[in-house]
Order: structure tokens, then C-alpha cells, then sequence
């Protein structure tokens, strides 16, 4: 934001935001946002702009198409801008599938997959990320969204994220590290179990010989 706030400062603003009417003889901003808050940072309260008439849904979908050709996105910032993307086709009542995201964003149908595969992990992960979104990429996100389809748990899978946060994992090692846990945790489990089934037989032969 800084680099862009100085560029301003030094030529000026080349390309206006675009605003939409609403209620009230209010604007609201459509596309440049990034542009706004570097106006800001500059101290200045006003700025060009170009009004166009759109509806909600037009003017969502604008600005989240704006955010990603112009500003410095994680790849889980990226996922909520697609999240916000598909909701606004789904609410316009056009189709919203892999392909058609991919169509109106600078990616192709597997990255915006990939993208997506924040999606699959836990809500405790994803509250951690908003944190520090950079944390984790979405090459980390879909390997550990495969180990969610196979039934690794969430506690384990968040975990892993936490961890990562913390700098006690590395990205690229979290999926081995959650499948490995899990493996354990299942080890664990059965051996209790089987000491539980030996206990009660035990008590059952202690119980006959008794009687």
C-alpha cells in the first residue's frame, strides 16, 4: 500500500474508481479500493471517479474482480474473494461451478480448485488464519482437504494449522505430520479398546470361577 500510495503522490491518479448510486445521493465503490486506501493514506478525502449505474449483485462482483487484478493477496484471502464471487453468480441466479469462477478471475479451473480447498478444513483453522492469512497456501490447504476427505479429524487438522502459525511446521510437511497423527491416534484407540475387551474377559472368566 505504501508503494502505491507514493506512486500517487508522484503522478497522480491515471485510472478513477468506479462508484454506484445508492439511496440517499450516497456513491458506493465498485471497483478500487486499493486505490481509495492509498488516497487515504495520502490524506486526501476526495478522489476521481466514475459513476455507473449496477445492482448489488453487479457491484459485489466487480469489486472482488477489482481486488484480485489489483491488490497483494494470500491465497486464503484469494479463497474468501472467491467465496464472496460464487455467492453473488448463485444470488444473480447464473451458474457458479470450478469453470465458470475460473472464467471471470485470472486463474485457471485447477488453481481456482486448489483455491477452494480452504473450504474443506476446519472452522477453528480458518479462524486462525484470518489472523495471519499468509500462513498457509493453498497447495498445503488442498493436501491437508484430502486427508478431511479421508476422514482425518478436525482436531488434528487444525492442529497442524496451528502449528504452522506457531513456526513449529513447515507448510509443506503439515499433511504428513497430520496423516501420521491420525495414524497414531487410531494405533492408540485400537490398543485401548483391545485392553478394554481383555479387562472384561478377564473379569468375566474371574467372575465364573468364583460362582
Amino acid at each position: 500500500m505504501e508503494t502505491l500510495a507514493a506512486e500517487l503522490r508522484r503522478h497522480g491518479l491515471n485510472n478513477p474508481v468506479i462508484v454506484r448510486p445508492v439511496v440517499g445521493g450516497r456513491y458506493e465503490l465498485v471497483s478500487g479500493e486499493p486505490r481509495v486506501a492509498a488516497f487515504r493514506l495520502n490524506g486526501e478525502s476526495t478522489l476521481p471517479a466514475f459513476v455507473r449505474p449496477m445492482d448489488a449483485g453487479q457491484s459485489a462482483r466487480s469489486l472482488v474482480l477489482d481486488n484480485f487484478h489489483h491488490a497483494d493477496l494470500s491465497d486464503y484471502e484469494v479463497y474468501k474473494g472467491l467465496v464472496t464471487l460464487k455467492q453473488t453468480m448463485l444470488d444473480s441466479g447464473k451458474s457458479a461451478s470450478l469453470a465458470d469462477i475460473a472464467e471471470l478471475t485470472p486463474w485457471g479451473k485447477s488453481q481456482v480448485h486448489r483455491l477452494m480447498s480452504f473450504a474443506k478444513l476446519p472452522a477453528a483453522a480458518l479462524d486462525a488464519l484470518e489472523a495471519n492469512p499468509s500462513a498457509l497456501g493453498s497447495q498445503a490447504a488442498a493436501d491437508l482437504a484430502k486427508l478431511a476427505d479421508a476422514g482425518v479429524g478436525e482436531a488434528i487438522l487444525a492442529e497442524a494449522v496451528n502449528k504452522i502459525l506457531a513456526d513449529e511446521l513447515e507448510q509443506g510437511k503439515a499433511a504428513e505430520w497430520a496423516l501420521a497423527t491420525n495414524s497414531r491416534a487410531d494405533r492408540d484407540q485400537s490398543a485401548t479398546a483391545a485392553d478394554n475387551s481383555s479387562r472384561r474377559q478377564s473379569s468375566s472368566r474371574t467372575l465364573r470361577a468364583v460362582t
